[in-house]
Protein backbone atom coordinates (compact mmCIF):
# COMPACT_ATOMS: atom_id res chain seq x y z
CA UNK A 1 0.00 0.00 0.00
CA UNK A 2 1.54 3.15 -1.37
CA UNK A 3 1.85 6.22 1.15
CA UNK A 4 -0.36 8.44 -1.00
CA UNK A 5 -3.56 6.22 -0.28
CA UNK A 6 -3.45 5.74 3.13
CA UNK A 7 -4.94 8.97 4.59
CA UNK A 8 -7.91 8.43 2.39
CA UNK A 9 -8.59 4.99 3.61
CA UNK A 10 -7.04 6.47 6.96
CA UNK A 11 -10.32 9.57 6.34
CA UNK A 12 -13.28 6.50 5.00
CA UNK A 13 -12.77 4.77 8.21
CA UNK A 14 -13.83 7.77 10.44
CA UNK A 15 -16.68 9.06 7.90
CA UNK A 16 -19.58 9.69 9.64
CA UNK A 17 -22.69 7.07 9.53
CA UNK A 18 -25.19 10.28 8.50
CA UNK A 19 -23.54 11.63 5.24
CA UNK A 20 -25.05 14.97 5.98
CA UNK A 21 -22.41 15.50 8.56
CA UNK A 22 -20.24 14.86 6.35
CA UNK A 23 -18.48 17.71 4.99
CA UNK A 24 -16.52 16.37 2.11
CA UNK A 25 -19.91 14.74 0.87
CA UNK A 26 -22.21 17.76 1.66
CA UNK A 27 -19.45 19.96 -0.64
CA UNK A 28 -19.42 17.58 -3.16
CA UNK A 29 -23.35 17.14 -2.98
CA UNK A 30 -23.59 20.76 -2.39
CA UNK A 31 -21.12 21.48 -6.21
CA UNK A 32 -23.04 18.92 -8.09
CA UNK A 33 -26.45 20.42 -7.09
CA UNK A 34 -25.59 24.29 -8.68
CA UNK A 35 -23.52 22.92 -11.41
CA UNK A 36 -25.92 21.06 -12.69
CA UNK A 37 -28.84 23.69 -12.08
CA UNK A 38 -26.55 26.05 -13.71
CA UNK A 39 -26.45 23.32 -16.97
CA UNK A 40 -30.56 23.60 -16.84
CA UNK A 41 -30.37 27.52 -16.84
CA UNK A 42 -28.09 27.84 -19.66
CA UNK A 43 -29.72 24.74 -21.60
CA UNK A 44 -33.09 26.94 -21.56
CA UNK A 45 -31.42 30.28 -22.18
CA UNK A 46 -29.74 29.72 -25.32
CA UNK A 47 -33.16 28.96 -27.46
CA UNK A 48 -34.50 32.19 -25.49
CA UNK A 49 -31.38 34.01 -26.75
CA UNK A 50 -31.15 32.61 -30.58
CA UNK A 51 -35.15 33.40 -30.93
CA UNK A 52 -34.68 36.75 -29.73
CA UNK A 53 -31.13 37.46 -31.03
CA UNK A 54 -31.98 36.77 -34.97
CA UNK A 55 -35.65 34.86 -34.68
CA UNK A 56 -34.10 31.23 -34.61
CA UNK A 57 -36.28 28.76 -36.73
CA UNK A 58 -36.86 25.26 -35.84
CA UNK A 59 -33.97 23.99 -38.29
CA UNK A 60 -31.75 26.57 -36.34
CA UNK A 61 -32.97 25.40 -32.40
CA UNK A 62 -32.16 21.78 -33.76
CA UNK A 63 -28.71 22.41 -35.01
CA UNK A 64 -28.14 24.09 -31.55
CA UNK A 65 -29.50 21.52 -29.51
CA UNK A 66 -27.17 18.74 -32.03
CA UNK A 67 -24.14 21.14 -30.76
CA UNK A 68 -25.03 20.85 -26.62
CA UNK A 69 -25.61 16.69 -27.33
CA UNK A 70 -23.46 16.24 -29.50
CA UNK A 71 -20.40 15.55 -27.23
CA UNK A 72 -22.21 12.79 -25.28
CA UNK A 73 -21.79 10.82 -28.67
CA UNK A 74 -18.09 11.91 -29.14
CA UNK A 75 -17.01 12.15 -25.87
CA UNK A 76 -18.91 9.84 -23.45
CA UNK A 77 -16.22 6.88 -24.24
CA UNK A 78 -13.55 8.20 -24.36
CA UNK A 79 -14.56 10.78 -21.59
CA UNK A 80 -15.11 7.69 -19.45
CA UNK A 81 -11.85 5.60 -20.38
CA UNK A 82 -9.47 8.67 -19.27
CA UNK A 83 -11.18 9.90 -16.19
CA UNK A 84 -10.91 6.46 -14.87
CA UNK A 85 -7.31 6.85 -15.14
CA UNK A 86 -6.89 10.50 -13.50
CA UNK A 87 -8.06 12.07 -10.54
CA UNK A 88 -11.63 13.80 -10.46
CA UNK A 89 -11.70 16.73 -8.45
CA UNK A 90 -9.24 18.40 -10.93
CA UNK A 91 -11.43 17.50 -13.54
CA UNK A 92 -15.04 18.63 -12.31
CA UNK A 93 -13.12 22.29 -11.18
CA UNK A 94 -11.43 22.58 -14.34
CA UNK A 95 -15.17 21.51 -16.22
CA UNK A 96 -17.32 24.34 -14.27
CA UNK A 97 -14.78 26.77 -14.63
CA UNK A 98 -14.60 26.70 -18.96
CA UNK A 99 -18.18 26.91 -18.54
CA UNK A 100 -18.27 29.64 -16.39
CA UNK A 101 -15.71 31.21 -18.95
CA UNK A 102 -18.08 30.10 -22.01
CA UNK A 103 -21.38 30.92 -20.42
CA UNK A 104 -19.68 34.49 -19.53
CA UNK A 105 -18.57 35.27 -22.61
CA UNK A 106 -22.14 34.53 -24.88
CA UNK A 107 -24.32 36.42 -22.39
CA UNK A 108 -21.55 39.72 -22.59
CA UNK A 109 -22.09 39.34 -26.41
CA UNK A 110 -25.92 38.66 -26.03
CA UNK A 111 -26.01 42.40 -24.09
CA UNK A 112 -23.65 43.89 -26.87
CA UNK A 113 -26.04 42.54 -29.75
CA UNK A 114 -23.37 40.49 -31.18
CA UNK A 115 -24.85 37.04 -30.90
CA UNK A 116 -25.20 34.86 -34.39
CA UNK A 117 -25.87 31.28 -35.27
CA UNK A 118 -21.96 30.50 -35.01
CA UNK A 119 -21.23 31.87 -31.58
CA UNK A 120 -24.37 29.90 -29.80
CA UNK A 121 -23.24 26.30 -31.51
CA UNK A 122 -19.75 26.64 -30.73
CA UNK A 123 -20.61 27.85 -26.95
CA UNK A 124 -22.93 24.98 -26.88
CA UNK A 125 -20.40 22.63 -28.13
CA UNK A 126 -18.10 23.47 -25.23
CA UNK A 127 -20.74 23.83 -22.22
CA UNK A 128 -21.52 20.28 -24.21
CA UNK A 129 -18.42 18.95 -23.41
CA UNK A 130 -17.85 19.98 -19.89
CA UNK A 131 -21.28 18.35 -18.96
CA UNK A 132 -20.17 15.52 -20.12
CA UNK A 133 -16.68 15.18 -18.34
CA UNK A 134 -18.29 17.12 -15.24
CA UNK A 135 -21.25 14.51 -15.20
CA UNK A 136 -18.89 11.26 -15.52
CA UNK A 137 -15.77 12.43 -12.92
CA UNK A 138 -18.61 13.62 -10.46
CA UNK A 139 -20.25 9.58 -10.45
CA UNK A 140 -16.73 8.37 -10.26
CA UNK A 141 -16.01 10.51 -7.23
CA UNK A 142 -18.26 9.90 -5.01
CA UNK A 143 -17.39 6.06 -3.68
CA UNK A 144 -13.63 7.76 -3.60
CA UNK A 145 -14.74 10.18 -0.74
CA UNK A 146 -17.60 8.06 1.20
CA UNK A 147 -17.47 4.32 2.25
CA UNK A 148 -18.75 1.41 0.38
CA UNK A 149 -21.83 0.86 2.67
CA UNK A 150 -22.92 4.31 2.50
CA UNK A 151 -22.74 4.32 -1.47
CA UNK A 152 -26.54 3.26 -1.72
CA UNK A 153 -27.34 6.38 0.80
CA UNK A 154 -25.52 8.51 -1.44
CA UNK A 155 -26.06 7.36 -4.99
CA UNK A 156 -29.59 8.20 -3.73
CA UNK A 157 -28.93 11.76 -2.37
CA UNK A 158 -27.24 12.28 -5.74
CA UNK A 159 -30.23 11.27 -7.95
CA UNK A 160 -32.34 13.49 -6.04
CA UNK A 161 -29.95 16.18 -7.19
CA UNK A 162 -30.28 15.57 -10.59
CA UNK A 163 -33.91 15.60 -10.07
CA UNK A 164 -33.87 18.22 -8.60
CA UNK A 165 -31.79 20.38 -10.79
CA UNK A 166 -33.67 19.07 -14.19
CA UNK A 167 -37.29 20.67 -12.36
CA UNK A 168 -35.58 23.98 -11.18
CA UNK A 169 -33.19 24.78 -13.52
CA UNK A 170 -35.70 25.18 -16.36
CA UNK A 171 -38.27 26.76 -14.43
CA UNK A 172 -36.02 29.27 -12.65
CA UNK A 173 -34.41 29.96 -16.08
CA UNK A 174 -37.80 31.26 -17.66
CA UNK A 175 -38.70 33.01 -14.67
CA UNK A 176 -35.14 34.86 -15.38
CA UNK A 177 -36.08 34.94 -18.91
CA UNK A 178 -39.26 36.99 -18.31
CA UNK A 179 -38.21 39.30 -15.51
CA UNK A 180 -34.58 40.10 -17.34
CA UNK A 181 -33.48 38.92 -20.34
CA UNK A 182 -31.71 35.54 -22.06
CA UNK A 183 -28.56 37.12 -21.72
CA UNK A 184 -28.75 38.05 -17.86
CA UNK A 185 -30.13 34.55 -17.22
CA UNK A 186 -27.05 33.02 -18.79
CA UNK A 187 -24.67 35.03 -15.84
CA UNK A 188 -27.01 33.12 -13.32
CA UNK A 189 -26.19 30.27 -15.16
CA UNK A 190 -22.03 30.68 -15.08
CA UNK A 191 -22.55 32.41 -11.73
CA UNK A 192 -23.66 28.39 -10.60
CA UNK A 193 -20.23 27.15 -11.34
CA UNK A 194 -18.10 29.79 -9.62
CA UNK A 195 -20.41 28.39 -6.47
CA UNK A 196 -19.99 24.59 -7.84
CA UNK A 197 -16.10 25.54 -7.16
CA UNK A 198 -16.17 26.94 -4.42
CA UNK A 199 -17.82 24.10 -2.56
CA UNK A 200 -15.21 21.35 -4.05
CA UNK A 201 -12.70 23.25 -3.04
CA UNK A 202 -13.97 23.31 0.43
CA UNK A 203 -13.88 19.50 0.85
CA UNK A 204 -9.84 18.50 2.43
CA UNK A 205 -10.17 14.94 1.84
CA UNK A 206 -7.12 13.99 -0.58
CA UNK A 207 -8.00 11.83 -3.32
CA UNK A 208 -5.38 9.02 -3.94
CA UNK A 209 -3.74 8.89 -8.04
CA UNK A 210 -5.51 5.88 -9.73
CA UNK A 211 -3.49 2.64 -10.05
CA UNK A 212 -1.73 1.95 -13.70
CA UNK A 213 -3.82 -0.31 -15.38
CA UNK A 214 -3.13 -4.27 -15.45
CA UNK A 215 -1.49 -5.45 -18.58
CA UNK A 216 -0.60 -1.78 -19.87
CA UNK A 217 -4.07 -1.97 -21.84
CA UNK A 218 -4.39 1.69 -23.61
CA UNK A 219 -7.86 2.90 -23.55
CA UNK A 220 -8.94 2.27 -27.15
CA UNK A 221 -8.66 -1.52 -26.10
CA UNK A 222 -10.68 -1.13 -22.72
CA UNK A 223 -13.77 0.98 -24.92
CA UNK A 224 -13.47 -1.78 -27.49
CA UNK A 225 -14.08 -4.48 -25.22
CA UNK A 226 -16.85 -2.80 -23.30
CA UNK A 227 -18.60 -1.96 -26.88
CA UNK A 228 -18.21 -5.23 -27.62
CA UNK A 229 -19.55 -7.20 -24.43
CA UNK A 230 -22.72 -4.81 -24.66
CA UNK A 231 -23.32 -5.90 -27.89
CA UNK A 232 -23.12 -9.44 -26.73
CA UNK A 233 -25.71 -9.17 -24.63
CA UNK A 234 -28.78 -9.06 -26.27
CA UNK A 235 -30.65 -7.25 -22.59
CA UNK A 236 -27.71 -4.91 -22.75
CA UNK A 237 -27.79 -4.17 -26.66
CA UNK A 238 -31.92 -3.92 -26.29
CA UNK A 239 -31.56 -1.35 -23.76
CA UNK A 240 -28.99 1.08 -25.24
CA UNK A 241 -30.91 1.19 -29.04
CA UNK A 242 -34.14 1.73 -26.96
CA UNK A 243 -32.52 5.05 -24.89
CA UNK A 244 -30.98 6.18 -27.89
CA UNK A 245 -34.05 6.31 -29.71
CA UNK A 246 -35.96 7.54 -27.03
CA UNK A 247 -33.45 10.45 -26.40
CA UNK A 248 -33.44 11.52 -29.89
CA UNK A 249 -37.06 12.17 -30.07
CA UNK A 250 -36.65 13.48 -26.47
CA UNK A 251 -34.35 16.16 -28.13
CA UNK A 252 -36.62 16.79 -30.82
CA UNK A 253 -39.23 17.46 -28.92
CA UNK A 254 -37.63 19.79 -26.68
CA UNK A 255 -36.20 21.27 -29.85
CA UNK A 256 -39.58 22.50 -30.96
CA UNK A 257 -41.21 23.24 -27.54
CA UNK A 258 -39.90 26.88 -26.89
CA UNK A 259 -41.54 27.89 -30.53
CA UNK A 260 -44.91 25.82 -29.76
CA UNK A 261 -44.97 27.77 -26.18
CA UNK A 262 -43.62 30.81 -26.98
CA UNK A 263 -44.88 31.82 -31.07
CA UNK A 264 -47.55 29.66 -31.60
CA UNK A 265 -49.83 29.79 -28.11
CA UNK A 266 -47.99 32.91 -27.23
CA UNK A 267 -46.95 31.79 -23.43
CA UNK A 268 -44.26 33.33 -21.33
CA UNK A 269 -40.89 31.38 -20.81
CA UNK A 270 -42.06 31.36 -16.98
CA UNK A 271 -44.85 28.78 -18.27
CA UNK A 272 -42.13 27.43 -20.95
CA UNK A 273 -39.59 26.75 -17.95
CA UNK A 274 -42.83 25.00 -16.36
CA UNK A 275 -43.44 22.74 -19.17
CA UNK A 276 -39.70 21.40 -18.94
CA UNK A 277 -39.75 21.13 -15.50
CA UNK A 278 -42.93 18.99 -15.07
CA UNK A 279 -41.16 16.53 -16.63
CA UNK A 280 -38.72 16.08 -14.10
CA UNK A 281 -41.22 16.19 -11.20
CA UNK A 282 -42.64 12.70 -12.65
CA UNK A 283 -39.39 11.44 -12.77
CA UNK A 284 -39.24 11.73 -9.11
CA UNK A 285 -42.21 10.18 -8.27
CA UNK A 286 -40.92 7.30 -10.81
CA UNK A 287 -38.23 7.16 -8.72
CA UNK A 288 -40.13 6.42 -5.73
CA UNK A 289 -41.81 3.88 -6.97
CA UNK A 290 -39.66 1.99 -9.06
CA UNK A 291 -38.18 -0.04 -5.92
CA UNK A 292 -41.60 -1.32 -4.85
CA UNK A 293 -43.16 -2.03 -8.60
CA UNK A 294 -39.89 -3.86 -9.23
CA UNK A 295 -40.08 -6.13 -6.15
CA UNK A 296 -44.36 -6.44 -6.97
CA UNK A 297 -43.95 -7.65 -10.63
CA UNK A 298 -40.24 -7.65 -11.66
CA UNK A 299 -37.23 -6.06 -13.04
CA UNK A 300 -37.99 -6.96 -16.39
CA UNK A 301 -41.60 -5.75 -16.17
CA UNK A 302 -41.28 -2.73 -14.74
CA UNK A 303 -38.91 -1.56 -17.64
CA UNK A 304 -41.20 -2.89 -20.14
CA UNK A 305 -44.08 -1.05 -18.28
CA UNK A 306 -41.65 2.51 -17.79
CA UNK A 307 -40.94 2.61 -21.43
CA UNK A 308 -44.76 1.60 -22.48
CA UNK A 309 -46.08 4.69 -20.07
CA UNK A 310 -43.15 7.18 -21.49
CA UNK A 311 -44.50 6.02 -24.84
CA UNK A 312 -48.08 6.59 -24.33
CA UNK A 313 -47.82 9.85 -22.56
CA UNK A 314 -45.67 11.21 -25.31
CA UNK A 315 -48.48 10.06 -27.55
CA UNK A 316 -50.91 12.80 -26.05
CA UNK A 317 -49.14 15.34 -28.15
CA UNK A 318 -50.84 13.92 -31.15
CA UNK A 319 -54.61 14.82 -29.15
CA UNK A 320 -53.23 18.60 -29.38
CA UNK A 321 -56.50 20.30 -31.14
CA UNK A 322 -55.32 23.57 -33.48
CA UNK A 323 -53.44 25.59 -31.11
CA UNK A 324 -56.06 29.00 -32.22
CA UNK A 325 -58.13 28.54 -29.42
CA UNK A 326 -55.70 28.58 -26.75
CA UNK A 327 -54.46 31.55 -28.49
CA UNK A 328 -58.29 32.89 -27.69
CA UNK A 329 -57.71 32.51 -24.36
CA UNK A 330 -53.91 33.41 -23.80
CA UNK A 331 -53.01 37.03 -23.40
CA UNK A 332 -50.82 38.29 -26.55
CA UNK A 333 -47.22 38.80 -25.54
CA UNK A 334 -44.33 40.32 -27.43
CA UNK A 335 -41.47 37.28 -27.29
CA UNK A 336 -39.05 40.33 -28.17
CA UNK A 337 -40.02 42.05 -24.79
CA UNK A 338 -39.30 38.31 -22.50
CA UNK A 339 -36.57 37.68 -23.60
CA UNK A 340 -34.41 40.43 -24.47
CA UNK A 341 -33.70 43.54 -22.77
Amino acid sequence: MSSETQPTQAVRTKTPRTLWRDRAFVSYLLGQTVSRLGVQIAGLALPLLAIAAFDATAIELGVINAALFAPYLVFSMLAGAWIDRSRKRPILITADLIRFAVLGLLALLGLMGLVDMVTICLIGFVMGTCAVFFDIAGSAYLPLIIGKDQLLDGNGKLQATIVFSKSGGPALAGVLAELTSAAHTLFAGAATSLLSVGALLTSRRSEPKPPPREGGRDMVAEIRESLSFIARNKYLSFLTVRSGVNNAFFVARNTLLPLFVLNTLNLSSTILGLVLGAGAIGALVGSMIARPLAERVGLGRTIVIGFGAGSSSRSSYLSLEDPSGWKSRCSRRSLQSRVVS
